[in-house]
């Protein structure tokens, strides 16, 4: 099974999603450590969900939203989301 790290988390790839790229921990690195209030982030081609994930995992009291017109891409994205029980909420 195809494993990406970011920001410490582990998230499932596939050939249904894009394999993170390294700066993909950048934005989120600058997301979790310059915002501490309530914000919502849209994470548009959430593909496997790993910037939306990661930022709702460390920032509970945001709204993070995980869009993509794929629903294959989103299934991948269910599999972090759902064990990880995150404040996260996919749209098709």
């Amino acid at each position: 099974m195809p494993i990406a790290t970011i920001a410490i988390c582990d998230f499932f790839v596939d050939s249904r999603v894009l394999i993170p790229r390294p700066e993909t921990e950048i934005l989120v690195d600058y997301v979790n450590n310059h915002f501490s209030s309530l914000i919502r982030v849209l994470d548009a081609g959430t593909g496997s969900g790993c910037i939306g994930i990661s930022i709702a995992l460390k920032n509970p009291s945001f709204h993070v939203y995980g869009l993509d017109y794929s629903e294959d891409a989103l299934n991948v994205a269910l599999i972090k989301a759902i064990p990880s029980a995150s404040t996260f909420t996919f749209f098709l």
